[in-house]
């Protein structure tokens, strides 16, 4: 198994820097989303859905580095917990019941007994303590660099990325779908295929589809999702011709959290389109939402 794991982590590229794996959701996109949707009620649930998916598949992809944090955080707070006083006490009560049991004839002095313990209270105290939190040096970057070296971390991390940059894109693809379904009262619309096409252009009308499905930037998204979805992540057809900007190793796309963070920011832009444009629709039958005819 590790033989196997150190095969795989030799095939696979991943972001080394911790910071890389924070703030992916993108808070100032999902309040724009939500302050768009706020005066368009019709399509509060597709939006509610959408801006949760999105938030539960960053929490997943950055919680390797948050591990790492807590990890950190955990250990500090232990340490500093050991309270040094508390110690040297126990020490000195350690001390002293030897000495009675070693040494009856010097502790058979109750005072004697005392100015020996405070002797060594004294003593104690004048020792640095190791466990003191200032002597505690180590932090999450060291953490997360001893971590990074483990292969089923890498894997791991590597394998969290390629999941979310999938799940980002198919929450999309559901918001969109449950938009037309509210718009235009279809049910049971899924992504995928003509028939999605087709009911988009039906019912969002041919500018807004092109803007919110068939834009450049989205369609380039829609490919790298499909590759790792359906190509094991290999560079397919459809993206060698394509400014994808995902890093590829062996012909293998390789997911990094700056390309899962910039799918939600072109993602989002078209989910606020669509939602504006809703909200600004005449509402009157026989047109699509854009206005134009059906």
């Amino acid at each position: 198994m590790t033989a196997n794991h150190t095969y795989l982590a030799n095939q696979i590229i991943v972001d080394p820097q911790r910071e890389s794996y924070r703030g992916l959701y993108g808070e100032p996109l999902a309040e724009a989303i939500a302050s768009a949707v706020a005066d368009v009620p019709l399509l509060a649930n597709p939006a509610s859905n959408l801006l949760l998916q999105w938030r539960g598949v960053s929490y997943a992809v950055e919680f390797p580095a948050s591990l790492v944090d807590h990890m950190s955080a955990f250990a500090g707070s232990f340490i500093a917990q050991q309270s040094p006083h508390s110690n040297i006490l126990k020490l000195a009560d350690v001390v002293l019941a030897r000495c009675t049991s070693a040494l009856p004839e010097l502790t058979s002095d109750a005072s004697l007994a005392r100015k020996l313990h405070a002797v060594v209270v004294d003593l104690a105290a004048r020792i640095p303590d190791v466990s003191s939190a200032d002597a505690y040096v180590s932090s999450a970057d060291e953490w997360w660099a001893e971590y990074i070296k483990e292969h089923a971390f890498r894997i791991t991390l590597w394998s969290s990325l390629r999941v979310g940059y999938m799940a980002a894109f198919n929450a999309y693809e559901t918001f969109i779908a449950q938009c037309v379904q509210q718009v235009a009262g279809v049910r049971d619309l899924r992504g995928g295929g003509k028939p999605f096409k087709d009911q988009l252009k039906l019912h969002l009308g041919e500018s807004l589809t092109q803007r919110c499905w068939h834009a450049p930037d989205i369609h380039t998204v829609r490919q790298v999702r499909h590759s790792l979805s359906h190509a094991g992540g290999r560079v397919t057809d459809a993206l060698r011709n394509v400014r994808h900007g995902v890093h590829v190793h062996d012909d293998v796309l390789q997911i990094m959290p700056a390309d899962i963070r910039r799918a939600y920011e072109t993602l989002a832009r078209a989910a606020i389109d669509l939602i504006t444009t809703v909200g600004n629709a005449p509402g009157q039958s026989g047109s699509t939402v854009d206005g134009s005819p059906q």
